[in-house]
């Protein structure tokens, strides 16, 4: 009898253990899934790429701390909702430009054109928090970005790589150098790699209409 009952314990714990590990991956699912509070483990962004070959997704960085992109053409209560309040203006525009350059947390530097994002700079001063779609960071070697991106980009110096980039239908193309130079159009855009001092320490991500006129 007295082993009959130790017997039908052991079945009530197991079943009771098998219950309490379903429970919690059910309010891990409702958590993390659907309502965020519990970060995701990825630190890394989710992206397929191939290099010299571009999409939407390059127009982007990765918040490696809230899990999120932040992209070109994002309105800026959407990016906010995303990073927090600015800490600081940045550059100055003419009062004629719809213009707007506000520095957040980290080291990120974002300009707005009619309150939507027109350039994206990440720069040496932050934590690493950001990194482009394809995972290059300031921590990363100051040529890192040529594997993943490609070995030719259409701008090259000793201190910069440049990558343009022009959008056709829904599809992108690599510009070659002699295609850029007198192209402004909204529908081409610029990733730009600066280094120092053999360091990454600047990256930005702009459309040409902006590049061309305020660099």
């Amino acid at each position: 009898m007295e082993q009959t009952k130790k017997k039908m314990r052991g079945k009530w714990f197991i079943m009771s253990l098998v219950g309490l590990i379903l429970l919690a991956g059910v309010v891990g699912y409702f958590f993390n899934d659907k309502y965020n509070w519990i970060s995701s483990a990825s630190t890394t962004p989710n992206y397929d790429y191939t290099p010299d070959q571009f999409t939407a997704m390059d127009l982007s960085i990765f918040d490696t701390k809230k899990k999120k992109q932040i992209g070109y053409g994002m309105e800026k209560p959407e990016v906010e909702r995303i990073i927090g309040k600015p800490i600081d203006k940045g550059m100055e525009f003419p009062a004629s430009h719809p213009l707007e350059s506000l520095i957040y947390p980290d080291g990120l530097q974002i300009v707005y054109r009619l309150d939507r994002v027109v350039e994206i700079i990440v720069s040496a001063d932050g934590l690493n928090r950001y990194v482009t779609m394809r995972n290059i960071g300031l921590s990363n070697g100051p040529n890192d970005h040529l594997v993943v991106y490609g070995l030719k980009p259409t701008v090259s110096s000793e201190d910069w790589d440049t990558y343009m980039i022009e959008k056709i239908n829904n599809s992108f193309n690599k510009l070659n150098e002699n295609a850029y130079a007198e192209n402004q159009d909204l529908t081409v855009y610029q990733i730009s790699f600066q280094r120092e001092n053999g360091k990454l320490v600047s990256i930005s991500i702009s459309d040409m209409l902006f590049a061309v006129k305020h660099y």
